[in-house]
């Protein structure tokens, strides 16, 4: 700070502030792929912006998945969905939910959804399934929702990180020969 900003400080009020020096590591990113469009917006969801009459679309992700007892009495949201591997688009009540990827990881394994409502779901696993990067085996999962606010103007693409990270076709290597043939050329 330099001095000669300060007309008077006659009470010795004014702390000058300590000298700010940039840290060596700020941090560091890790970049999941290079995804073509097609791709991207296969496992993402299109929200709307915030307009002068609505609010902006909020979707709502995977927060929490725990291993529960089995359910003994009936539930009102209780169902039986069976699911298959691939993309999945939860629904329920006209909210927005982010897709989420099943993976059964062998011939004799299940997921059922038995329980739907808008803040969780239940599941019943038989065998071993993966949804979105988490493991499962025998039992039930609840699965809880949080909403993941905006307030922007804009329309947005969102999806969870780890379907690029474990199902996303990348194509960096597609782009790399791109980029090398261009170079070549010249």
């Amino acid at each position: 700070m330099d001095s000669n900003f300060i007309k008077s400080d006659i009470n010795n009020l004014i702390l000058k502030p300590e000298r700010i020096s940039r840290p060596e590591n700020l941090g560091f990113y890790k970049l999941l792929g290079i995804f073509k469009g097609n791709e991207f917006k296969k496992y993402c969801i299109l929200c709307k912006g915030k307009t002068r009459e609505l609010k902006a679309e909020s979707p709502r992700y995977i927060r929490k998945i725990e291993k529960i007892e089995p359910i003994t009495k009936k539930s009102k949201g209780s169902c039986f969905i069976e699911l298959s591997s691939g993309l999945f688009k939860y629904s329920c009540n006209n909210n927005i939910y982010l897709p989420i990827y099943i993976d059964l990881k062998n011939d004799n394994s299940e997921i059922t959804i038995i329980i739907r409502f808008v803040t969780y779901f239940c599941v019943q696993v038989k065998g071993k399934v993966s949804l979105n990067d988490h493991n499962l085996t025998d039992g039930l999962y609840k699965f809880k929702f949080s909403i993941f606010e905006r307030n922007a103007p804009y329309d947005e693409w969102i999806g969870h990180k780890s379907l690029f990270k474990c199902y996303a076709q990348d194509s960096t290597k597609t782009l790399i020969n791109i980029f090398d043939n261009i170079t070549n050329e010249n």
